[in-house]
């Protein structure tokens, strides 16, 4: 990405591909959780109770698990091809969302702050998220899934058109 250029850019633009295998795991691990609470609880009233749950039905969350994650696969899969954004010459936009599709724009002239955050997945993964922040207290974007070696190139484009330092 070269910063040198700070005009508006009317290319909408992909997240890393990879945000679908955090997005992925994030769910997964989200989902396994529940269902495990979700059978230990079953696990648990059938030992302080007279009821004797049928073996079978402890097959029932493994089997809960595996659509959710063909289900997961799915949605991943569309959540990516939803989410773009652009700098365009007066604000930043964002469109996201798969059942509620959602756009965003973020005026330059509104931005105080930019910052880099990343999580140890998305690390391990080689990306992070930009996280914006507005004069108005609603305001709290952030653009998931960029690639490590851009987010210092995003974070300066942003400052410079907001009229800050890059602050680096």
């Amino acid at each position: 990405m070269d910063t040198q250029q700070i005009g508006p850019d009317t290319t909408w633009r992909n997240l890393h591909p990879r945000i679908t295998t955090l997005w992925w795991i994030k769910g997964a691990l989200s989902d396994l959780i529940t269902l495990s609470v979700l059978t230990a609880a079953v696990a648990l009233t059938a030992t302080n109770t007279d009821w004797a749950p049928p073996q079978w039905i402890f097959s029932i969350p493994a089997g809960i698990w595996v659509a959710l994650l063909l289900f997961r696969l799915w949605y991943v899969t569309r959540a990516y091809t939803a989410w773009t954004f652009r700098f365009g010459e007066q604000h930043l936009e964002l469109r996201h969302g798969v059942w509620w599709r959602s756009t965003s724009s973020v005026p330059y002239h509104r931005l105080q702050q930019v910052d880099e955050a990343q999580g140890p997945l998305e690390r391990s993964l080689g990306m992070a998220r930009v996280q914006l922040r507005s004069a108005a207290a609603t305001t709290d974007a952030s653009i998931p899934g960029i690639p490590i070696a851009d987010v210092a190139e995003i974070r300066r484009l942003l400052m410079l058109r907001a009229g800050h330092s890059d602050g680096t």
